[in-house]
């Protein structure tokens, strides 16, 4: 596989993870409930742990597409002469 196939792979997976997040059902409890001192809790909404999800999968795709391990490659240019004296010098690509 390529490189920016293996990237797309890692980022698509974190997407996945990260959509599971916001896709998870919500609690089943009242929005509104009063308090004994009269008004009324609106609750905390879904910030937390909506940045939390967000944040753990830029995370997880950050840690899969450095395990997905880049080969280690440079340019390295190289001569050669032919049976006439002619020098040829060529580009070849070398992977560690």
């Amino acid at each position: 596989m390529t490189h920016l196939k293996i990237k797309a792979a890692a980022g698509l997976a974190a997407l996945a993870i990260g959509f599971s997040v916001l896709a998870a059902p919500a609690q089943a409890k009242p929005k509104f409930y009063p308090k004994p001192y009269g008004y009324y809790h609106h609750g905390y909404g879904y910030g937390a742990p909506l940045a939390a999800g967000i944040v753990g999968a830029l995370a997880l795709g950050t840690v899969a597409a450095a395990a997905a391990g880049e080969p280690s490659c440079y340019v390295e240019e190289r001569e050669r002469m032919d049976r006439f004296g002619n020098i040829y010098v060529r580009q070849v690509r070398v992977c560690d």
